[in-house]
């Protein structure tokens, strides 16, 4: 495979375990390998820090779409909700999963993170592997966003001590998500559909069914 057709991408938390990533793009990463990001700062944001600015529908300036991102977030999770988020801070360091994909996989990693309702974005950084080989790679970090505190990035519990059912339901969510993003672009439906998802929560699944699911 040629190497212009691959890219190096770091990934924290829950996305540094390779079976969150496997749902996320429907498919094994071609290489997974632990790293540490340089230069990030890991941090907690709850619903309140998500940005609820609406944007403009990609390759449509004059419309708008129809949910923001702390919207979308809040219609499914508890006032408590809690994610990992990572910012550019020199001297600073996350530990995590240098994952190498096809670049043809990004689009559903950058859907499930809200990149087009102005949540994350994709940013350069430099992470070693555990060879000691240093790597230029790319990440998910937000912007002048705020958090509600830091975390030490090479010391933490991927799953927010959230527990074993949890990390089972995200799964599901995650595998769900890559689902209906295929089959959104099979259909040639855009974003302006995208406008709720769900928790995992087993009371809500069948009442929430048939909306999008997303999470961490």
């Amino acid at each position: 495979m040629d190497r212009e057709d691959t890219v190096e991408f770091f990934c924290y938390g829950p996305g540094s375990e390779a079976e969150v990533v496997i749902e996320m793009i429907g498919k094994a990463p071609i290489s997974a390998t632990p790293a540490i990001l340089h230069d990030f700062q890991l941090g907690v944001q709850g619903l309140g820090d998500i940005p609820d600015k609406l944007m403009p529908v990609p390759g449509h300036p004059g419309k708008m779409l129809p949910k923001t991102a702390r919207g979308i977030m809040a219609d499914s999770w508890p006032p408590d909700f809690e994610t990992y988020v990572a910012f550019e801070s020199p001297g600073s360091k996350i530990r995590g999963t240098v994952f190498k994909i096809r670049k043809a996989d990004l689009p559903p990693i950058e859907d499930w993170e809200l990149i087009d309702f102005g949540w994350y974005s994709v940013v350069k950084g430099i992470a070693t592997l555990e060879n000691g080989e240093e790597h230029e790679i790319l990440t998910m970090a937000i912007k002048d966003q705020s958090i509600r505190r830091e975390v030490d990035g090479m010391d933490y519990d991927n799953w927010l001590g959230k527990g074993d059912e949890f990390r089972r339901e995200f799964l599901k969510h995650v595998r769900e998500n890559y689902r209906r993003f295929a089959e959104r672009n099979a259909s040639g439906h855009g974003l302006e559909s995208v406008t709720s998802i769900t928790f995992p929560d087993t009371g809500e699944a069948e009442e929430q069914k048939g909306k999008k699911s997303r999470s961490l």
